[in-house]
């Protein structure tokens, strides 16, 4: 179980002659935040966890993240083109079981991420998920969203797929012939932080 109070968002990018890499930001919940180009949305499950959106130019990528107290026990997604692409039944409420996308976990986990080709969605689409948080023998089942159902308690959320980072990182770096960089102390120690230092070394 986490001892932090800060969640943990799956963030995947790419650099020019380094292979992709997992990366693991920490901010706060309902947070938006840039990542390299493209934004990382946030809703939370109340106090106990948050779901965690992003796309690259391939993938659209999907979190569930338990809070620090909580573990991950169950969670089900549901990805609609429109709102009225939800399989509700009724005056509008949506049964949790038709919905697309069901994990369970044995045992409870800090964090699970989905990952859909982005070649299957455009423009902006609806995201509902219900989630189940346990901490020992207590648990929690919540919905993440802005949006309320039309009818039942469920609830969801909008994303716009992005268009991110399409230019060549490395197309203005050149180093000259022997590949190599000279900076002195003072260039080196101008540097804001070390993802500055990381981000030249690359």
């Amino acid at each position: 179980m986490k001892k932090i109070s800060l969640l943990l968002a799956f963030i995947a990018f790419s650099s020019c002659s380094v292979d992709p890499e997992e990366n693991f930001e920490a901010h706060e919940l309902n947070a938006v935040v840039d990542v390299n180009g493209c934004e990382s949305q946030s809703h939370s499950f109340e106090t106990v966890g948050s779901i965690e959106v992003t796309n690259d130019q391939e993938y659209l990528y999907v979190s569930i993240v338990a809070d620090a107290m909580y573990d991950l026990k169950h969670t089900k997604l549901h990805i609609a083109g429109t709102e009225d692409d939800f399989p509700t039944v009724g005056q509008g409420n949506l049964p949790p079981g038709k919905m697309d996308y069901k994990e369970s976990f044995t045992p409870a986990v800090d964090y699970y991420t989905w990952k859909f080709p982005l070649s299957d969605y455009e423009g902006c689409i609806y995201i509902a998920s219900q989630s189940e948080f346990v901490n020992g023998s207590d648990s929690a089942t919540y919905w993440a969203g802005d949006i309320a159902g039309e009818s039942g308690n469920w609830s969801y959320f909008e994303y716009c797929i992005q268009t991110c980072q399409t230019a060549d990182p490395c197309e203005a770096v050149n180093a000259g012939s022997d590949n190599l960089k000279v900076m002195t102390y003072s260039e080196a120690a101008a540097l804001s932080s070390w993802d500055e230092v990381h981000k030249l070394y690359l």
